[in-house]
């Protein structure tokens, strides 16, 4: 808690120039060498966020107890939540096999999301090039799955659409460049659809801090419907990353993709 209140109090005495980001106020002999302060804050916030989510969990995990204390009771809700509702979108063994890679997906950007209303960070799902970067994990992903489920040309067969008889199978031809173009597009929407939700209300909320007169308390507010959309988005992402998978893994015959 200190190093997220820290900084803000430090820019707001330091008046809140636009290029100050918390890497700056702890390290500003580095201002003088780095010219592009945007791109070092969202790479120093990226970073930040990947090494507390992996504090917390080698922490709460590195002495399991029969009754858990606080930090582990946390980190198993969480492994709970995601595990029980990719069960209900998937089934239990792919619930288990996914677990991990949806897990540290959603905590990523959900903190992504969060650090953006925090003073002296950049939110870094807020970048389209971070968002871009994940959805096309999450492209290279799925289709790695559905070519490891379903074996490579099983999985090409998905972009064909569904089995039809003989006499309908140029019906199957014209299908393909469309569910080409729409697995294509995923990425792209993925990314599109997160980074300009997350930008959107961050400019909204930097619009009002400076029109008010009481910028620290006029907005909170805003920032409590910023909150509540960086859990919507997280959601949307998750879902649309498990229902990826689940039609590309899927082994039931002649179901469309």
């Amino acid at each position: 808690m200190i190093f997220i209140f820290l900084p803000a109090i430090l820019i707001a005495k330091a008046g809140g120039e636009s290029h100050t980001t918390t890497v700056f106020v702890y390290l500003s002999f580095l201002e003088k060498y780095l010219y592009d302060h945007k791109n070092v804050a969202i790479i120093s916030s990226t970073w930040f966020v990947m090494i507390m989510l992996w504090l917390f969990f080698y922490y709460s995990s590195r002495k399991e107890r029969l009754i858990p204390n606080l930090m582990q009771g946390i980190a198993e809700s969480i492994v709970l939540l995601f595990y029980n509702f990719l069960k209900e979108q998937l089934d239990e063994r792919r619930a288990t096999k996914y677990c991990t890679f949806i897990i540290s997906l959603g905590l990523f950007i959900f903190c992504g999301n969060f650090l953006g209303l925090v003073p002296g960070f950049e939110g870094t799902t807020a970048n389209w090039s971070t968002t871009a970067a994940l959805a096309i994990l999450v492209f290279i992903f799925y289709n790695m799955c559905g070519i490891i489920e379903m074996g490579f040309w099983k999985h090409i067969g998905h972009f064909f659409g569904p089995k039809l008889p003989w006499y309908l199978k140029i019906i199957n031809l014209f299908l393909f460049p469309i569910e080409l173009i729409s697995h294509l597009v995923r990425p792209l929407s993925l990314s599109l659809r997160l980074a300009g939700n997350m930008t959107g209300g961050h400019v909204v909320i930097g619009i009002f801090l400076g029109l008010t007169a009481i910028p620290l308390i006029y907005p909170i507010p805003l920032m409590g419907l910023e909150f509540v959309a960086a859990i919507v988005q997280t959601f949307i992402f998750v879902l649309l990353t498990t229902i990826y998978i689940k039609l590309a893994t899927d082994h039931t015959e002649g179901e469309g993709h």
